[in-house]
């Protein structure tokens, strides 16, 4: 049996480089930034813009150990959230949100709703902790929404434990899987968190909206995790 030439060989190769290249290509764009990556100041604080379609900065430093202070604020003129993960992956040309969860198994991490209307999930001892604002949600308005809109704020918290979150609330602790805020337009939370050294590593942040129609926009970013 003959074996492939070279040139084939090598075209197979270059092939496969460059079909990796293409699925990978934000991730890949996103990673050759670390470099130029931002980090808390002094007070261990850095603040994230969440806009139409884009996180500013995209590309996080921390230090494990260190006690950091997320400032997210929502400067565009829809409703964006921020959850962050090692794997993103798209289901039926969807992306879902990653997993594992970053938030997932870590303790005393405060959440404060600073300005506006948020909604925090997966923080909190109880579903009855988290927060829902009272803006649109996925481009749509809240009244527009199926059963959200025909139920009403009330209906909705008597159903799924909500309550509305305004600022100067204040949440403790994530103990659950899937930990996300949710920010109307102009408004800004603060998540303070001391970073365990079992998070170093390289993880991704991105909004999911709209069935990841945000993400796919380009709203996503690099969290970078340093011992």
């Amino acid at each position: 049996m003959k074996r492939p030439g070279t040139w084939l060989v090598i075209l197979a190769v270059l092939f496969g480089g460059l079909m990796l290249a293409i699925v990978y290509a934000d991730t890949i764009a996103l990673s050759l930034q670390k470099p130029f990556a931002a980090s808390p100041g002094p007070d261990g604080e850095i603040t994230i813009l969440l806009d139409d379609f884009e996180f500013s900065p995209a590309v996080i430093r921390v230090k494990a150990g260190s006690t950091v202070r997320f400032r997210l604020r929502n400067v565009s003129l829809h409703t964006h959230e921020f959850m962050a993960g090692q794997e993103v992956h798209a289901e039926d040309g969807v992306y879902e949100p990653p997993e594992p969860d970053f938030f997932e198994g870590l303790e005393n991490v405060e959440v404060e709703i600073v300005k506006g209307m948020a909604m925090p999930m997966g923080f909190g001892h109880d579903e009855g902790e988290e927060g829902m604002g009272g803006g649109e949600m996925g481009g749509m308005g809240m009244q527009e929404q199926s059963p959200m809109g025909e139920m009403g704020m009330e209906g909705m918290e008597g159903e799924m434990g909500l309550g509305a979150h305004s600022e100067g609330m204040v949440m403790e602790e994530a103990g659950h899987g899937g930990a996300m805020v949710m920010l109307d337009p102009g408004s800004e939370v603060v998540i303070t968190m001391t970073i365990p050294e079992d998070k170093v590593g390289t993880w991704i942040f991105g909004c999911f909206q709209e069935e990841g129609l945000h993400y796919d926009s380009g709203m996503r970013g690099i969290l970078i995790v340093e011992p």
